[in-house]
């Protein structure tokens, strides 16, 4: 009976703590509820935005912008709240290009937001720019406006806005007849731009093209690029990124890429930032020497290679090929080269790349496609060419037995430690001496070795158009 007594008297107890612990954490809910949160003043509100404006590259008509960003901090001393984060242009008119992120939040407008002493908001900004008529960019402005006690700061918004004439489709833009592309507008390919078998495109000075990811020029028909001597005249082709870190980005977008069957004539043209610059598949047409004619173009800063060929034959003359990948040049599975007054150079000279194999190379080494062994010569002759770069050997033969492999040089400046092309009055393992490799200027200074060195081949201008002297300097440019 006691021990019975016992346990009840301790269940009342425990009952009875229970309650009172429930009682306290009720009072002290109810009194949190009611104390009132601490801000400071509005008068002493101190709001430090990281940025006072937002600059965005150009940005091309109906293609959204990449996102730029700043930090509002809190610097006041305490807590505090913002009266209102916004888009002045959609809060004022109910339209603007611009649309912005606030903390994590896709809206254009916060209201009471409260920051905690020392910490920040971010504020994300992108922009999307309705086309106009106009030919030449064009600025669009807005401003986000964040509002205190102590009034209203803004920081700007401002964009470049280009008109482009878009090539959109899926898996690609067929040209369906002969078409040009001018300077007026930009084109941007936002696709592979497929020229089929009966068709020529032509594109003509000035004219500048520009390629999402994964876009390009595949040729199975006919390409002409008529790039002139001015730099306004040249054709430019590249990635259609234009900010900040992914403006010199390699590999965004694929190239020119003449399929089997395709001819191209390309001149005065810059290709850059793309996987391969120029490619030429499979033995040319009938009736044609050769797949591609390259000449005065630059050829750079591209992920894999420069100048391709497969089976292929190539003509280039006073080209510029530099910073590329792996390759400056590669003509694999056989074809014919013929360059004239050209300058390969894998320098490495932005730090982009280190390349552990020769830069400049030829194979003929076989291939099997659809089940048959194909093995093609390599018959390649190099005239006043320079081949250059960091390592001790930048030639790669690739001879194998099957097929004949000739490459011969005259009046080169070769970086190799192959004897093969002693003679011939080649320089081998003569510095070349360019202006400024650091800068990307592979023009001959007045000290250079390459000066007056070269054959006479009937090339009577360098890749400035600038007439040569007789007898002319190797490599693509004549001294400055």
């Amino acid at each position: 009976m006691e021990k019975l007594d016992s346990k009840v008297k301790e269940a009342k107890i425990k009952s009875a703590s229970l309650w009172i612990f429930v009682a306290f954490a009720l009072i002290s809910a109810l009194s949190a509820g009611c104390r009132k949160e601490s801000f400071l003043d509005a008068s002493k509100v101190e709001i430090v935005a990281s940025s006072d404006t937002l600059v965005f590259d150009t940005v091309f008509s109906t293609v959204g912008s990449t996102t730029r960003s700043f930090k509002l901090r809190n610097t006041s001393g305490g807590d505090i709240k913002i009266g209102e984060i916004f888009l002045a242009g959609k809060k004022i008119s109910g339209s603007s290009p611009y649309r912005l992120n606030i903390n994590g939040q896709p809206t254009n407008s916060l209201k009471d937001f409260e920051v905690e002493d020392g910490d920040s908001i971010y504020v994300f900004a992108e922009v999307t720019i309705d086309p106009t008529t106009g030919a030449m960019p064009f600025v669009v402005r807005d401003s986000v406006g964040y509002s205190t006690g102590k009034g209203t700061k803004y920081v700007q918004l401002e964009a470049y806005g280009q008109n482009a004439n878009i090539l959109f489709g899926r898996p690609y833009n067929q040209i369906t007849k002969d078409t040009t592309w001018t300077a007026d507008l930009p084109i941007l390919l936002a696709t592979i731009a497929y020229i089929p078998p009966g068709v020529k495109l032509t594109i003509l000075p000035g004219a500048r093209i520009y390629s999402a990811r994964y876009s390009g020029i595949f040729v199975e028909g006919e390409i002409e690029v008529q790039g002139g001597c001015d730099t306004a005249d040249r054709v430019l082709m590249r990635g259609d990124r234009l900010d900040g870190y992914y403006r010199d980005l390699p590999g965004g977008w694929q190239g020119v890429r003449l399929l089997p069957g395709g001819y191209g004539k390309i001149t005065g043209a810059d290709i850059f930032n793309a996987e391969y610059g120029i490619r030429a598949d499979s033995l040319p047409r009938a009736g044609q020497a050769f797949n591609v004619e390259v000449n005065r173009c630059k050829l750079f800063n591209n992920r894999v290679v420069g100048l391709w060929g497969f089976s292929a034959n190539i003509s280039a003359i006073n080209t510029l090929v530099y910073d590329c990948g792996q390759f400056t040049f590669l003509g694999q599975g056989g074809g014919q080269f013929s360059f004239k007054n050209c300058t390969f150079a894998n320098t490495n000279s932005q730090g982009r790349f280190g390349h552990s194999d020769p830069g400049f190379g030829f194979s003929n080494k076989p291939y099997i496609s659809s089940g048959v062994r194909y093995q093609f010569p390599v018959n390649a002759t190099l005239e006043n060419c320079i081949v250059t770069g960091d390592l001790d050997e930048e030639i790669g033969l690739e001879d194998t037995t099957g097929a004949p492999f000739s490459v011969t040089a005259t009046n080169c400046l070769l970086k190799t430690e192959r004897t093969s092309f002693n003679g011939n009055s080649n320089l081998i393992n003569v510095a070349p001496n360019f202006k400024s490799v650091t800068k990307q200027q592979f023009e001959l200074i007045s000290s250079s070795a390459a000066l007056g060195k070269g054959v006479t081949n009937g090339v009577n201008e360098d890749l400035r158009c600038r007439p040569r002297p007789l007898p002319p300097a190797i490599g693509a440019f004549e001294v400055e």
